[in-house]
């Protein structure tokens, strides 16, 4: 279990369901706040997100050199 919080699977295939299950908890005009790295396949998980019905916001980001941590805003 440990290994799945540094490594996510191949293709992220252990997050993969994250987005459909989330959306499926929230209420109407539920949110989300969600935490990527630059190394992370950003545009992979706008997919998801999106594909479910997430409208997908970044809106904070910060540097810390060797790569960039980013916050998105994900609303049902």
């Amino acid at each position: 279990m440990i290994d799945r919080a540094w490594h996510a699977g191949d293709g992220y295939r252990h997050l993969e369901g994250l987005f459909g299950q989330s959306y499926s908890h929230l209420k109407s005009r539920g949110e989300m706040l969600i935490l990527l790295s630059s190394d992370t396949n950003v545009a992979l998980f706008k997919e998801w997100a999106t594909n479910v019905g997430f409208s997908w916001q970044q809106v904070a980001n910060k540097s810390i050199g060797v790569e960039t941590f980013m916050i998105f805003h994900l609303c049902k």
